[in-house]
């Protein structure tokens, strides 16, 4: 189980770790205006101001202010019969419900999340969805700005479900999202929701497959970013399995190796090197590693993890999501530092 929420966990590298980017919001525009472009071609003012709520939202969740984002979404929803095309309206609201399901997330209300992603997919589709068979998608869904559309609802349906224990809700999730992949970060967050959904069932040699299939499909596209972290990934999986087996020689110091590794190849992303080493650092915890082999890693991630402190200073209840997310590792942290300061007591 603990390796199944790492890998869930993993999804912020394939897509960013709010909401997306801005291009998505566009892109759904675009849908909306074009299923209800007004009697004079123009984009009705109601659509206008709801998507630039949308907007606002969205920069909301990139920010981590989750009650601003919940609020601004909420804003953007149109009321039915209000005049306005059906379809286009669907499109707003079914948007405005998947930014709220990703920022309940981010609070750590997946239960609720769930819900409201679940109520998106009701707006796309021709009926209400079991969450088990395939839906049927309601027509008019069609082109860059659907696809993007979908893909964001049933990818974060897909995570939340299994943060939650729904496996069968998660597998249909990943069986729509994947027919709507279409860039190598969304064929990396499938690849990561599937190792997941494999480690459910324990089978840690599917898992390890599914990312060496993973790090020969980045490669092959220049993503040495990618590969590198399929490589992390996949020493996890051996580091667990040698574990299992009591039979660990060596796996953890690759880890931390291909942990460095994947940090390097993140380059400036700040919130990725982060989010990696923390990763490593814990499962080298975990794993009840040695505390000098972890040590020099964990204070590389410390000294991470105080530049985005310091960049939080400033904000207030919104980015409390982002701190939740910071306090595994400060656990982890201090615990290897403890360890330390015992060994060296005579």
């Amino acid at each position: 189980m603990v390796a199944a929420v790492f890998f869930a966990a993993a999804l912020a590298f394939g897509m960013p770790a709010a909401a997306g980017d801005r291009a998505t919001v566009d892109e759904a525009f675009e849908v909306a205006q074009w299923e209800d472009p007004g009697p004079d071609g123009k984009v009705p003012s109601a659509l206008q101001t709801a998507f630039d709520l949308l907007r606002q939202a969205q920069d909301a969740l990139a920010a981590y202010d989750t009650a601003a984002a919940i609020m601004l979404a909420s804003r953007a929803v149109l009321p039915e019969g209000s005049g306005l095309e059906p379809g286009a309206v669907r499109t707003v609201n079914a948007w405005s419900r998947q930014l709220t399901g990703i920022a309940y997330a981010l609070e750590d209300r997946n239960r609720e999340a769930v819900a409201m992603l679940r109520g998106a997919v009701d707006l796309i589709a021709e009926q209400p969805w079991d969450g088990r068979s395939r839906p049927s998608l309601r027509e008019g869904l069609t082109g860059e700005g659907a696809r993007y559309l979908v893909w964001n609802i049933f990818i974060r349906l897909a995570q939340t479900a299994l943060d939650i224990g729904d496996r069968e809700l998660g597998a249909a999730a990943l069986d729509v999202a994947r027919d709507y992949v279409s860039t190598p970060a969304d064929r990396y967050a499938l690849l990561v929701q599937r190792a997941a959904l494999l480690m459910r069932s324990a089978d840690l040699a599917e898992v390890e497959k599914a990312f060496a299939a993973g790090e020969a499909e980045a490669r092959a596209a220049g993503d040495e970013e990618n590969a590198a972290l399929a490589r992390f990934y996949a020493s996890v999986v051996r580091l667990h399995a040698a574990s299992r087996a009591a039979a660990m020689d060596g796996e953890g110091q690759e880890m931390l190796d291909r942990a460095r590794e994947a940090a390097q190849a993140a380059g400036g992303n700040l919130r990725q090197v982060e989010y990696i080493l923390t990763s490593a650092v814990w499962q080298a915890v975990v794993n009840s590693l040695p505390h000098q082999t972890v040590l020099p890693v964990a204070r590389e991630a410390f000294a991470i993890f105080r530049e985005g402190q310091r960049a939080m200073a400033g904000y207030d209840s919104g980015q409390e999501a982002a701190r939740r997310e910071r306090r595994r590792f400060m656990e982890s942290y201090l615990d290897t530092l403890y360890e330390a300061a015992e060994a060296t007591q005579p």
